[in-house]
């Protein structure tokens, strides 16, 4: 027999061709994975990296919204605190801070009271080292202290048969006569984040509020509902909330008494024929001990701040009489320190003034402020450290138009409590809030 060998030689050079092939595409199989892993990788840290740059941007969004809400009362033009320093073409800072993940840098702008926030957050992608960064511009407003017409951290205790508290909008035509039933509104809520809401038999036209623990209750003649509604209780359960909450904020001095004046001695005549013990013009006006009027009134001509440290005492036939056109921030009490009071009776304001014409401010040494007597104050009180007593009332049917944020409330006799809801958008600005978010 006579072998062939061509044909085996044939076999094996088609093997090995099959297994070139077959290795190739294993291998070109193998390389596209691999590439295609390492651009999954790389999409994956790009992606981290990504929303890592914009939680940096929201970082310092978070460091300028504390500076901003750093103080109660405080503005744009004293947020030097904590390193921002200030202002320069319209901004405050830069300001940079190094994480251990990235960076970022925030600005402020000096717009009051709506500033604008511009953070750029920034991370770095650890496989090409590349720096992601990316921007957000946040647009702020100022919140007003007074959300609802009486606020108090503790206990709101109302006694007596004659205290009525609903509220009316000094801003709308249409409502803003407190005398005229026909104009008042069910927005006087009364609320307290940590206390005890005693009505009794106090006609509330608006919401009982208080804080998740809180309480309230309501006497035979006690009611809180809509205009119309007479009681007894809730008109429904809607009309209570156990979820209110507010920060109380310390007030802080409102100048640096080295740059103020002492009131200028007046000798003016008023009816009754009362001299003025002072007459106050535009400026920061201090007295750093203890003041008490017995006869003589206060005359405020112009824009005035007065800053008394002590214990701050008005009797009956004392008046603080506002002109059309001026108006008082009127503080008392000190940072630390002993414990002071005030004594308030008589502020007369022109007829078609607003809430803020007369703002008083309790430091966190003020524990005590007492409004007292037969007679109308219109205006606002922000003393969150102060026992807040409203004594009389009498037979007028106007006794008090604005709101109050203090420690404690006792509302004792006849007493009318009308809240001005245009404060809700101005005055005594607390806090700044974010109102527009976008990225740049």
């Amino acid at each position: 027999m006579k072998a062939s060998p061509q044909r085996f030689s044939s076999n094996r050079g088609s093997v090995l061709v099959i297994t070139v092939c077959l290795t190739f595409v294993i291998g070109l199989s193998l390389v596209s994975y691999l590439l295609l892993v390492q651009s999954q990788n790389r999409m994956v840290f790009r992606s981290q990296q990504w929303n890592l740059a914009m939680a940096h941007a929201e970082a310092g969004v978070e460091e300028a919204l504390a500076q901003l809400n750093y103080k109660f009362g405080t503005n744009l033009i004293v947020k030097s605190a904590n390193g921002w320093g200030g202002p320069a073409n319209g901004v405050y800072g830069p300001v940079s801070r190094t994480l251990r993940s990235g960076a970022y840098e925030v600005t402020i702008s000096t717009d009051f009271p709506s500033p604008i926030i511009v953070s750029k957050g920034y991370a770095t992608n650890a496989i090409s080292g590349d720096v992601v960064t990316r921007a957000v511009e946040v647009k702020v407003v100022a919140v007003s202290a007074f959300q609802v017409g009486m606020a108090a951290k503790l206990d709101i205790d109302f006694k007596g048969n004659g205290v009525h508290i609903d509220s009316f909008d000094s801003a709308d035509k249409d409502h803003d006569d407190p005398m005229d039933p026909n104009e008042v509104k069910a927005g006087g809520d009364v609320a307290s984040t940590d206390g005890f809401v005693n009505v009794g038999n106090a006609n509330v036209n608006g919401k009982i509020k208080t804080g998740p623990g809180g309480a309230y209750s309501f006497l035979a003649n006690g009611w809180a509902g809509p205009i119309g509604w007479t009681g007894p209780g809730l008109y429904s359960p809607e009309w209570y909330q156990n979820d209110f909450n507010a920060d109380f904020k310390d007030v802080d001095p409102p100048f640096d008494p080295t740059f103020a004046f002492p009131p200028t001695p007046g000798t003016a005549f008023l009816p009754p024929l009362n001299t003025n013990h002072w007459v106050l013009g535009n400026g920061n006006f201090y007295i750093g001990a203890d003041e008490a009027l017995s006869s003589k009134s206060i005359l405020v001509q112009g824009q005035a701040i007065l800053w008394i440290t002590g214990n701050f005492k008005l009797n009956a036939n004392c008046q603080i009489n506002i002109a059309d056109g001026a108006s008082l921030k009127l503080y008392v009490g000190e940072p630390t320190g002993p414990n002071v009071s005030t004594v308030l009776y008589n502020v007369n304001a022109a007829t078609n003034s607003k809430a803020a014409t007369f703002q008083y401010f309790g430091l966190p040494t003020n524990s005590e402020l007492t409004w007292g007597g037969n007679n109308f104050y219109k205006g606002t009180v922000y003393a969150p450290q102060a026992t807040f007593t409203l004594g009389g009332g009498g037979k007028d049917d106007y006794d008090y138009q604005g709101a109050c944020v203090v420690n404690t409330v006792w509302m004792n006799g006849q007493f009318n409590f009308h809240y001005d809801e245009d404060l809700k958008r101005k005055d005594a600005l607390s806090s700044y809030a974010a109102a527009s978010w976008k990225e740049l």
